[in-house]
């Protein structure tokens, strides 16, 4: 595995990461900020608490077309961070209830940069690797859903005054994501590199391989054919025109035979990727009007097995939430 590679996926990995800390180190203060700072009352909390996820729902689509039609995934997720490095940076410095609320809904949009991630991940790798990178990104933003609220037990401590803004423990949580998102930024301009599609990457091994081969069967042939003017030459009479015929069959048998080895056995890398131009893709017509466009989207995206997954996704993100909010009450925090 190249160096570019490991940084790329390091990278990617540290995006999720982050992105649990943030959901996490924020939310066991957002109650009090909003309480004891600007006098806020539950249900602005609920609207200020949803804002984040909302953004995220509202945007993450968007950037998943941008990503579709340009595959520019280096300049996505720059200009998606810029928003969690400003919408934190709000948290930070709030002077209002409306500005945490606006900070939450920013934050929320650089967040929606996780659709490109995926898409990228799902471009960059193989059929057979692409479920463990996805566990592995999951794996980690849970990973940093149970480091955020550690980090509380640092940030409480905290009580300065830095000209205008104050730091403290509610405070403090933006304060550190505006330095865990720019350290984000710095990571992808410098050790992101966008990877070409593997059926790319297949075509060009493809087409290294069969140029090779035709290069070796052209040697081959011409190895064939001086050997069989030798021949001829030392059996003058005898089924002279039978031998020729002969040897320029046994010739066609071994190219033949060359032909149907699979082109791509020699890299380990490549054994699990079926070759592209051998692949038959089921062709779906495209839409005519807009009522058909809107009968082939449901087809395609409502199918039975995607509707399960989504509802399971659904329950225990909504579980999770429920749970979070109400653990203060539960726990007199």
């Amino acid at each position: 595995m190249s160096v570019k590679r490991v940084l790329t996926k390091f990278s990617i990995y540290s995006f999720f990461l982050f992105s649990g800390i943030e959901y996490a180190v924020i939310l066991p203060t957002l109650w009090d900020y909003l309480r004891l700072q600007f006098g806020a009352s539950k249900w602005f909390y609920g609207l200020t608490l949803s804002a984040f996820s909302m953004a995220n729902l509202l945007v993450g689509p968007i950037f998943g077309l941008v990503f579709d039609s340009t595959h520019r995934t280096k300049l996505i997720v720059l200009f998606a961070n810029l928003f969690e490095i400003g919408g934190n940076f709000m948290y930070f410095s709030a002077q209002s209830k409306y500005m945490v609320l606006g900070s939450r809904f920013l934050a929320g949009i650089g967040a929606g940069a996780g659709a490109t991630l995926f898409g990228e991940v799902s471009r960059m790798t193989t059929q057979k690797e692409r479920t463990k990178a996805f566990t592995i990104m999951n794996a980690v933003r849970q990973m940093g859903l149970v480091l955020g609220p550690g980090l509380n037990i640092f940030l409480r401590r905290l009580d300065y005054k830095i000209g205008p803004f104050i730091l403290n423990k509610y405070t403090s949580p933006g304060a550190l994501m505006v330095v865990i998102w720019t350290i984000l930024e710095l990571a992808f301009l410098f050790f992101f590199f966008e990877s070409p599609p593997v059926d790319d990457f297949v075509k060009s091994q493809y087409q290294q391989h069969l140029e090779r081969s035709h290069q070796q069967q052209a040697e081959g042939s011409g190895n064939n054919s001086d050997n069989t003017e030798v021949a001829g030459k030392q059996y003058i009479g005898v089924n002279q025109n039978s031998g020729v015929q002969n040897s320029n069959c046994d010739s066609q048998l071994r190219l033949s035979e060359q032909e149907k080895m699979p082109l791509l056995a020699e890299d380990d890398s490549m054994k699990d990727v079926q070759i592209v131009e051998t692949k038959q893709r089921s062709s779906t017509p495209e839409p005519q009007n807009f009522m058909h466009r809107v009968y082939w989207l449901l087809v395609e995206f409502l199918r039975p097995e995607l509707v399960y997954l989504l509802a399971a996704f659904f329950v225990v993100l909504f579980n999770q939430t429920s749970i979070e909010v109400r653990q203060q009450s539960l726990w007199v925090f």
